[in-house]
């Protein structure tokens, strides 16, 4: 940028120079003084380089004009890039802050189909076991889904596999976005990944009809931190509450006007 102004600059007063020393010094030697060097009328001679005189200051000004204008239409339009990227991570971050409380929702009434006695009691029997086995049956337990907590179950899986495929059609929007913002393109890159894992896995267990106890367990209720849905979750949490914090909790005015909202999930 700058280099181009400085180029621009040589050229302007190269041209200036040129116009106003140069061209009249030499006129005047060749037209004034009896150099002997003129042929022809000296009017016609002033006409001549009259006209190209006026002719080259009046384009240098043009010239001018059309490179401010063409600077300021430049610098406006990277200013609206700027806002323009700024309304697209704000809206990148409400929706996203609004599909992880949605998926949210269904695990915790899924986590809530057994009472947390129950799930405490599953879990001090499941540690320190190789799961190795396909269910809880093959072992000298079992969790066992009456039909009616596996209707629940099925609805709440059902509910999340299509908030998962809403959320991903809106992911892959910002991903051609941010094609020029690594950092954002990065971010949501990551994010569509894990919830089209969490989408695929989800389907398969419809296609196959797989709604076994140990899936349940894995998902859902394990205590273990780094397995299943709750694992996927509470890191694509994580990541959502840093969107948060940098894009809305720290925007005054955009915090000003969530923390009014009346509805929780997007409160600043």
């Amino acid at each position: 940028m700058f280099k181009g102004l400085k180029n621009t600059i040589i050229i302007i007063l190269t041209t200036l120079v040129i116009s106003l020393v140069v061209i009249p010094i030499v006129f005047n030697y060749l037209f004034l003084w009896e150099s002997g060097q003129a042929r022809g009328d000296t009017s016609d001679w002033f006409t001549l380089y009259g006209g190209i005189l006026s002719g080259l200051i009046g384009g240098l000004f043009t010239y001018l004009a059309l490179m401010l204008t063409l600077r300021n239409d430049s610098k406006k339009e990277q200013e609206f890039k700027k806002v323009e990227e700024k309304r697209n991570i704000i809206q990148f971050t409400l929706k996203s802050r609004v599909y992880y409380d949605l998926l949210n929702t269904e695990m915790r009434n899924i986590t809530e189909i057994k009472d947390d006695a129950y799930n405490y009691d599953i879990n001090v029997k499941a540690a320190n076991i190789d799961f190795t086995w396909k269910s809880f049956s093959d072992c000298d337990f079992y969790l066992e889904l009456t039909s009616e907590e596996l209707k629940k179950y099925k609805e709440s899986l059902m509910k999340m596999e299509k908030i998962t495929k809403d959320y991903m059609s809106i992911l892959s929007e910002y991903v051609t976005l941010f094609k020029s913002n690594e950092e954002y393109f990065q971010k949501v890159l990551d994010v569509y990944l894990a919830i089209e894992n969490i989408n695929t896995s989800v389907k398969e267990k419809f296609i196959s009809n797989s709604f076994n106890d140990l899936d349940f367990y894995l998902n859902f209720i394990s205590s273990d931190t780094e397995v299943g849905y709750t694992f996927m979750l509470r890191n694509l949490g994580i990541e959502i509450n840093k969107l948060w914090d940098e894009n809305i909790r720290e925007n005054d005015e955009y915090g000003d006007l969530l923390r009014t909202a009346s509805y929780p999930h997007i409160k600043g």
